[in-house]
């Protein structure tokens, strides 16, 4: 990713296009041991980020079919028919290779030929059949690569739009690092970063209403009766905005979370951006680590600056609602290379 920015100094760059190959690929090395995107192929980033896209806001469009589930095999808006598409057209990143793997290990006769496992090679030991690997991946690779990129995106636009904080990140991640990359050994050096990644995920949670749930009984929330199999839909957007429980809600303050025990780990209630107890997001200990990489290099190796002479107070922050909160309007930047 690095790298990448480098030969696009001066240029302008859309922030979450950059993050999602960066992250599409960390996650494609974990469980496929390779790369599935390249920066230079800038044709098959722009589709691979367009088909994980459409996916998102293909299932969170109004379905005629759950308001009347017997319209639901006549699939009247051809939602299921898109969906069918869009998820094949991304499992042919990784179909081949599933393949390939497959038939390496029935070639050989033995399961432990490789001498590094990847997660591949633990379904595959599963006796999965690849059609429920890929259907896996399709979950595994595409869907957290938009919530990351989202996420370090938003941190990106609200560093820019608070260049004393902006500054101050700056001055923490030279101090403790005179080399040029940022290591994940080196994260627990960096608090202000830390600080920073909360207040992002306060402001904007990358789920906003977090994954639908069930009610598995009845219960009673106040003075409400939920009965059981209700789904419900919980508003972390709204709950991380309450004035009721933060002072100055809208501002962007990471001094907020100094000296305090609030985490995103789902033991306070009005900050939960990953959601809660066993349902709790299973990702978590990497999607932090992740965002905060991201964000630590891009800001430690480059200095940023909005195109067309634009000042930082107008910045369009507008969000685009869905599974993932996206920015209505991407964020583009130009990096310039710190010496």
């Amino acid at each position: 990713m690095i790298d990448f920015l480098k030969k696009k100094e001066g240029e302008g760059v859309k922030i979450r296009d950059i993050v999602f190959v960066y992250t599409f690929n960390v996650l494609a090395n974990i469980y496929l041991s390779k790369d599935l995107i390249d920066y230079d192929q800038s044709g098959e980033c722009q589709r691979v980020c367009e088909l994980v896209r459409e996916m998102m806001e293909l299932h969170t469009t109004l379905n005629i079919s759950d308001l009347y589930p017997v319209l639901g095999r006549l699939d009247l808006q051809g939602l299921s028919r898109k969906c069918n598409e869009c998820g094949s057209r991304i499992q042919e990143l990784w179909g081949s290779i599933i393949k390939e793997r497959r038939e390496g290990r029935n070639d050989t006769g033995d399961d432990n030929s490789r001498k590094r496992k990847d997660f591949l090679d633990v379904l595959l030991d599963g006796e999965f059949s690849d059609e429920q690997i890929s259907s896996f991946f399709v979950e595994l690779l595409a869907a957290v690569s938009d919530s990351s990129s989202s996420t370090v995106e938003w941190a990106m636009a609200e560093l820019m739009r608070n260049p004393q904080a902006m500054k101050q990140l700056r001055e923490e991640l030279a101090g403790e690092t005179p080399e040029d990359l940022i290591t994940e050994s080196s994260l627990a050096k960096f608090p202000y970063l830390h600080l920073c990644f909360k207040e992002t995920l306060r402001l904007h949670p990358p789920a906003p209403l977090l994954i639908p749930h069930r009610a598995t009984e009845d219960c009673q929330v106040l003075d409400y009766t939920i009965p059981k199999d209700t789904q419900v839909l919980v508003n972390v957007w709204a709950i991380a905005r309450d004035p009721a429980n933060w002072e100055d809600p809208l501002c962007f303050k990471p001094e907020r979370f100094l000296n305090s025990d609030l985490d995103y780990k789902g033991n306070h209630f009005e900050f939960l951006p990953f959601g809660s107890g066993r349902r709790i997001c299973a990702g978590l200990p990497m999607a932090v680590k992740k965002v905060q990489l991201a964000l630590a290099n891009l800001i430690h190796g480059f200095d940023w600056s909005l195109p067309n002479n634009m000042l930082p107070d107008e910045l369009d922050m507008d969000e685009k609602y869905g599974i993932t909160l996206m920015k209505e309007q991407p964020l583009k930047l130009i990096p310039k290379l710190r010496k």
